[in-house]
């Protein structure tokens, strides 16, 4: 009945996607996914993406960066609600009419009582790992976490190689996600050198990867 009534999708959508949405049937409790690419290829704008759709449709979402500031992810997820010039908006230069009715909509998104809530997690302090966002999730009860840069956690198991540092960082997160029931997207990067743009990765390329 439940892929009935939403045409397969059984968790949150992947922005609206609906390609993805159809072969992964959206992002289901208890999952971890990991989004890896080259820098600079637009993670963090996919899961703006996803975490302004999950809003919009009513779930309340933890996004924790740790590669910009709490701040510049604000202002990609107001680009994407009010379809923005990011340029313009970047530099200030939105025009009068532009910038009048953009905080009209913010005013209104205020009171929307059918929004779901994004809390954003900038904080960069030594130590922030894998139990920081178990207390998030305590303290939230979100319906989807988002680690922008998860390689950038603290290990907590005391991994001294990179690669030992993410595969114990990946494994406490997937725990997390199956203990809570509550799914986690995670971004990591694929190494410079085994990922250049227009050439493929195989496994061994993208598993626990920087």
């Amino acid at each position: 009945e439940k892929r009935k009534t939403r045409h397969g999708l059984l968790g949150i959508s992947y922005a609206g996607i609906d390609p993805l949405d159809e072969a992964l049937g959206g992002i289901q409790d208890g999952q971890l996914i990991t989004v890896a690419a080259v820098p600079k290829t637009g993670k963090t704008y996919f899961e703006v993406l996803i975490a302004a759709n999950a809003i919009k449709d009513g779930k309340n979402v933890v996004f924790i960066t740790r590669e910009m500031t709490a701040i510049e992810i604000a202002n990609r997820v107001d680009i994407y609600f009010f379809a923005l010039n990011a340029e313009k908006h970047k530099l200030g230069k939105l025009s009068e009419v532009t910038e009048q009715k953009y905080f009209e909509e913010l005013r209104k998104l205020k009171d929307d009582k059918m929004l779901g809530k994004l809390i954003i997690s900038g904080d960069n302090q030594h130590g922030y790992g894998v139990s920081a966002i178990q207390a998030k999730i305590d303290e939230y009860q979100p319906d989807l976490v988002i680690v922008d840069g998860s390689y950038l956690l603290e290990d907590e198991d005391g991994g001294k190689a990179m690669w030992e540092k993410v595969t114990n960082i990946t494994r406490k997160l997937k725990r997390l996600a199956n203990s809570t029931g509550v799914p986690i997207i995670q971004s990591s990067q694929v190494s410079a050198k085994t990922g250049k743009i227009g050439k493929a990765n195989d496994q061994s390329h993208m598993a626990f990867s920087q």
